[in-house]
């Protein structure tokens, strides 16, 4: 019963939150890079948590700050989003400055600096670094807005379907162990049943709506990206079980009912975004 409550909070939450997306994803602009940024800050308040946790003692609040501002940036900006990767990048530089100037002079050698300027720098990279390519990857069509917001949700369409495969072929499949010391839940049939959503989720996709454009995505190079990014969100969803399972504890958060905290939920999209941006740039888009 309790996997069944379990499951209906899951599907109850991402039927309010998949449409949101959806729709904020369409609008772009400043209201997609405030939820972003919402995202990023929020994530980044969980990843200090769990750093708590071991003991680290991060600058939370200029960190949480700087992760919501490098997730909203690219869609706040009016000109060319690729012209902010400098600016960008350049700002996490200062911001590593800033952090180690204030953990050698506030925090001294007792207060473990070196723990303090990783953990900082290492929630805001992990969350809104890799978030900031999703307003990147939403501009590399140019001035075609449908097109760009197909671009941002193929990344999470195929994660999350895949997630979905993994999920149900994991229960209905699973025998061998995959990562039995970080997830014990997770099976390689589930992950290979996972690798399969995503590569047909990206199929049905490129077909639906990635075709439809200048230049287009053909549905064979789509699956092959697909497979690429199911296997990295699995990667990326592994990394998080690995920091929560070190911080002792079995969610982020508490804010997603049936999914956890946000970085339980995004896990994977911090992972799939920048590298579906570097993927779409190979192809020849942007």
């Amino acid at each position: 019963m309790a996997a069944a409550g379990d499951l209906a909070r899951r599907v109850a939450v991402a039927a309010v939150g998949v449409p949101f997306g959806i729709w904020v994803i369409a609008l772009g602009g400043w209201p997609l890079g405030l939820v972003l940024g919402a995202v990023a800050v929020g994530s980044a308040h969980e990843f200090f948590g769990l750093a708590r946790a071991r003991g680290a003692a991060p600058f939370a609040g200029p960190g949480m700050l700087a992760a919501g501002l490098l997730a909203a940036t690219p869609l706040l900006y009016s000109g060319s989003a690729e012209r902010l990767l400098l600016p960008i990048w350049s700002g996490v530089v200062l911001l590593f400055l800033g952090v180690a100037g204030a953990a050698v002079f506030l925090r001294g050698v007792e207060g473990r600096p070196f723990e303090a300027i990783t953990s900082t720098l290492t929630g805001v990279v992990y969350t809104g670094g890799t978030l900031s390519f999703a307003g990147l990857l939403r501009g590399l069509a140019g001035g075609e807005p449908l097109a760009g917001a197909a671009l941002l949700i193929f990344p999470l369409l195929v994660t999350w379907i895949g997630d979905t495969f993994a999920y149900f072929g994991g229960r209905a499949w699973g025998r061998h162990k995959l990562a039995p010391k970080v997830s014990p839940k997770k099976t390689v049939e589930g992950a290979l049943a996972g690798l399969a959503g995503s590569a047909a989720a990206g199929g049905l996709f490129a077909g639906f709506a990635l075709q439809r454009w200048e230049p287009a995505v053909s549905v064979g190079a789509a699956i092959l990206i697909a497979v690429v990014l199911g296997a990295v969100g699995q990667i990326g969803d592994l990394a998080e079980s690995v920091l929560k399972r070190e911080a002792g504890v079995k969610d982020s958060g508490t804010l997603l009912p049936g999914h956890g905290g946000l970085l339980d939920r995004f896990d994977a999209i911090f992972f799939t975004v920048p590298v579906a941006y570097g993927l779409f740039r190979l192809w020849g888009l942007g």
